[in-house]
This record gives C-alpha cells, structure tokens and sequence, in this order.
C-alpha cells in the first residue's frame, strides 16, 4: 500500500476526533424564542450555563436569522433562513456572563439581552 494512502487516514483521525468533541455532550436546557416583526423575545432572561438549544419561532411575516452574542458584540453562533411561519433550532454551550440574542428579520437587527449563571 502506497505511504499516502496510510498517511490520509492518519492526518484526519485528529480532525474527526475535533469535530465529534465540539458536539458531545447533552443538551442542558432547551430555551423558546419568538421572532417577531420589531421584537425578539426569549421565554427566560436567565440560564444556566451549559449546552442551550434555542428554539427560534419565526412569526416575523418574512425570512429571519438569529444570532447568539457574546460580551463585545462576538457571535458566539448562528442560524440563518428561518422561514416565517418556522422554527429552527440553535444549539450552544453558554459559560457564565451576559449576552444578547438577536433577531434579524430581513433587514432588522432586534435584540434581547440574556444572563448565563
């Protein structure tokens, strides 16, 4: 067997060992959000921190994303296309600290701050 045939699979084994570790673990909570034309609104302000699954609503009358932001406007993650009349899922491993989910129905940037304990 050629030598780059055995090395492929070598190279990606850390790869894959990455990729699984980043999705381990169980969902710790699971937190409603409604999308609306000019609000954004979470059914709770205040989680634990741990694995979150947000679950987006869009009831926005057009196409929406959503954001998960960090201290100093970092994205933390994102889902995009949420048709109106949908809902997606958004799933994040939140540590202690504030941050803000955004709303953004086409053209719009509507925000809700949240505290992780």
């Amino acid at each position: 067997m050629p030598a780059r045939a055995t090395a492929l699979p070598l190279l990606l084994a850390p790869l894959v060992a990455g990729l699984v570790g980043c999705s381990g673990g169980d969902v710790k909570q699971t937190v409603g959000v409604t999308i609306k034309d000019n609000a954004c609104t979470l059914e709770t302000d205040t989680i634990d921190a741990g694995k979150t699954a947000f679950d987006v609503s869009n009831d926005s009358g057009r196409e929406a994303e959503a954001y998960v932001y960090a201290a100093g406007d970092k994205k933390v993650d994102e889902v995009e296309g949420i048709a109106d009349g949908t809902s997606r899922k958004l799933t994040v491993s939140l540590e202690a600290g504030s941050y803000e989910f955004a709303c953004k129905p086409e053209g719009k940037d509507v925000r809700a701050p949240f505290t992780v304990r």
